[in-house]
């Protein structure tokens, strides 16, 4: 059986960046601010997994995507476990991501972490579950011109094959992981 997992997230139409590039800046030399709509983007950046049986996995030197101010980060992990087992925790690049969607059965456990890390083109992705489990694979995923880390809608499916039906705002994204 696999899981599903989607995330969506928003951005608010007229809050993109301005079109000099500087997000939430006015040219008040001008006397005027000059803005443009940026639309959302995603890129997927790496997809990696370890077939060995541990709570704490690390995944060395992971591409994050192109730095840029308000970049964020978002980290789909799972396992298949004999054991019940839930994703406790993410960290890139040392840092803590909060979580957006977290889900476990018997056998399965996923869940999609987020962070805004404008810096980093590659780092350390730290996955730990609450206790062993067997394999973990992640998924990383570049977000720019969001206007918010906020889901605006987060679901999962047990079905085989996985189906969700999301609510996509109007210049905002989408990501899944299967596992």
């Amino acid at each position: 059986m696999k899981k599903l997992f989607a995330l969506i997230i928003f951005i608010a139409i007229g809050s993109g960046a301005l079109a000099q590039g500087f997000p939430g800046i006015s040219n008040s030399l001008f006397g005027r601010t000059s803005q443009v709509t940026a639309n959302a983007s995603v890129t997927q950046t790496a997809n990696t997994f370890s077939t060995v049986d541990q709570t704490t996995y690390t995944f060395s030197a992971q591409s994050l995507g192109t730095p840029k101010p308000g970049r964020r980060i978002a980290i789909a992990a799972g396992s298949i476990s004999a054991l019940s087992v839930t994703l406790d925790s993410i960290t890139v690049a040392g840092n803590a991501a909060a979580s957006v969607i977290a889900t476990s059965s018997s056998t399965h456990t996923g869940a999609i972490f987020i962070i805004t890390d404008s810096t980093n083109a590659n780092g350390e992705i730290v996955v730990t579950f609450s206790g062993p489990a067997t394999r973990c694979g992640i998924a990383i995923f570049a977000l720019y011109d969001l206007a918010s880390s906020t889901a605006t809608d987060a679901q999962e499916s047990e079905a085989s094959p996985g189906s969700v039906s999301l609510n996509i705002s109007a210049n905002g994204v989408a990501i899944g992981y299967s596992i």
